[in-house]
């Protein structure tokens, strides 16, 4: 798995066509330039199965409209000229770890998700691990800057919404501190090969919330890609439970995390009004 995304995504420009493999569940993504006359992605990206991504997707959902409301009371308080004080106010708004019967299910789960692996989906994952934070959703932003009249709309929205994401995720897992999974029972490995001496945390998600965060503002700007933008928010996520670097909690947790940032970002630079 070598696919390389430039900053400008010259594989989109290009008419370029990049393959993955396919097998068990991993479906081929091709992308072949643009679709006619619009000059997006021809095909959106497809690292996983339907059948594979929407229980996750289906989990996700309804934190969608709790983070719009609890954006739009901050702002509705404080606006948008206070970015630290939003961070400290979305990480409060994450809540507690969940209990230990929680996270014995979900241990339960990913031991059951982890018996499906294939070679071809870790090499997935391990792909979005690299790059469903920021360059595929470049790809997407890339394509709609390059419309007639529109700027580097896209761009914008998407630096300043990984920024501001990447801040709060951080301080976030710093706050709650709880450990990946594949620490906690480091048989969810399997094949997989990770540094155990580095200390990480893995609530919320730093994934799931770049992704929610991402797909947020792209959304705003293209609402006819809403489905495949969910779609590739949800096999960012997915990706995630299948290596076991991540609780379905934790994706949880980041997705609401992140749909506040991206409509935070979206107001800020007046693509979004709370309430209309």
């Amino acid at each position: 798995m070598s696919v390389s995304l430039s900053r400008r995504a010259r594989w989109v420009a290009a008419a370029a066509a990049v393959a993955l493999v396919v097998a068990a569940g991993v479906i081929t993504l091709v992308l072949n330039g643009s679709s006619a006359g619009n000059g997006l992605p021809a095909d959106p990206l497809r690292f996983y199965s339907a059948g594979a991504v929407s229980p996750i997707e289906r989990e996700i959902a309804p934190v969608e409209k709790r983070a719009d409301q609890l954006t739009a009371k901050w702002i509705a308080k404080h606006g948008t000229s206070n970015d630290t004080g939003f961070a400290s106010y979305a990480v409060r708004q994450v809540g507690a770890v969940p209990g230990s019967a929680v996270q014995t299910t979900e241990l339960g789960q990913l031991r059951t998700l982890q018996r499906q692996r294939t070679a071809e989906g870790i090499a997935a994952a391990t792909y979005l691990e690299a790059h469903g934070k920021k360059d595929v959703w470049q790809t997407y932003g890339d394509a709609y800057d390059a419309l007639p009249g529109h700027g580097h709309d896209a761009e914008n929205l998407i630096d300043a919404a990984d920024v501001l994401g990447t801040e709060v995720a951080d301080r976030a897992q710093a706050t709650y501190q709880r450990l990946p999974p594949y620490q906690v029972d480091p048989s969810l490995n399997g094949t997989i090969h990770r540094d155990a001496s580095r200390v990480k945390y893995s609530f919320p998600s730093g994934h799931a919330t770049l992704a929610g965060a991402e797909a947020t503002v792209l959304a705003r700007l293209e609402p006819q890609r809403v489905n495949d933008l969910r779609f590739l928010e949800g096999e960012v996520d997915y990706s995630r439970l299948y290596v076991a670097a991540h609780y379905p909690s934790d994706i949880v947790r980041g997705a609401l995390l992140g749909r506040m940032i991206g409509d935070y970002t979206l107001a800020d630079h007046h693509e979004w009004v709370p309430g209309a």
